[in-house]
């Protein structure tokens, strides 16, 4: 077997409508809803299946033996229980208006259902060792959900994805002055913040752009395959990036990581 988080255990009871689809290639899906959402599940969770192709190619094998996605009852929009991902009941009601050219179903779904099968390399097979570390679980699952917006709906999405991730670190950041590193917070929900997702998001885009596509994503392979069904720090991920690239990044982790905030620059202009 294989070893799983225990907060990514999870028992689901419920009169489940069960779908199976036809196209999925990398590991056997199904999908658990009610009588009212049979209609709309195959094309709802139709991004699920490209999701675990790309994470698949792009991180390593799929790390368990199935996946279930499942509209249950959570307190979130999405739970990454692992290879059983529970959806809140209101994930195809509560649609967005602007129509993803791709798939035919709203850009929010396709990013969630991304975000949380990207969870099951980030956060489960590869668990943060201590709290502090929840960047390397929500951050991780939220820029490769805007790395899988990307490719399969170009540029243009992906940046406006990164400008509204931004958006919510600045105004996140007029709240608390707290690291993503974060030692501080005693309630653990609380980390459940814009620093964890989207500035941990932001770091990962930083570094994929300072070192290149090919570094950025040997590092990302070679720390899961170190890690996968472990632990890992934010110090691990550090030394795989140096390792792949050659080059010290601790300064750019202390800054970005460590520290709390984001630069803000005074310019003056005049002729010469």
């Amino acid at each position: 077997g294989v070893p799983i988080p225990p907060y990514c255990m999870v028992i689901g009871v419920g009169d489940f409508e069960k779908l199976v689809p036809t196209q999925a290639t990398i590991a056997p899906l199904s999908y658990y809803v009610s009588a009212s959402d049979r209609s709309y599940a195959l094309k709802g969770f139709s991004s699920a299946d490209p999701a675990l192709r790309m994470f698949s190619e792009t991180v390593g094998p799929y790390p368990y033996e199935k996946l279930a996605l499942i509209i249950g009852a959570t307190r979130f929009g999405g739970m990454e229980n692992s290879s059983a991902i529970v959806f809140t009941q209101t994930l195809f009601t509560n649609l967005d208006s602007e129509v993803s050219q791709a798939f035919g179903i709203p850009r929010g779904i396709e990013a969630v259902i991304a975000h949380e099968i990207a969870h099951q390399w980030f956060g489960d097979s590869v668990t943060g060792a201590t709290w502090a570390d929840l960047w390397l679980s929500e951050g991780f699952a939220t820029y490769f959900a805007g790395m899988f917006i990307q490719r399969h709906d170009g540029q243009k999405s992906f940046q406006s994805y990164m400008r509204n991730a931004a958006d919510s670190v600045f105004k996140y950041s007029k709240k608390a002055q707290t690291s993503i590193h974060d030692r501080d917070t005693e309630d653990l929900f609380g980390l459940l913040n814009a620093n964890s997702y989207q500035k941990g998001a932001w770091v990962l885009h930083m570094l994929r752009s300072r070192l290149g596509d090919e570094i950025f994503l040997r590092a990302v392979r070679n720390y899961y395959q170190a890690h996968k069904n472990a632990t890992a720090t934010t110090e691990d991920f550090r030394a795989a990036l140096e390792r792949a690239s050659g080059k010290n990044l601790g300064d750019f982790f202390e800054r970005w990581v460590y520290e709390a905030g984001y630069p803000q620059y005074e310019m003056k202009w005049g002729w010469l």
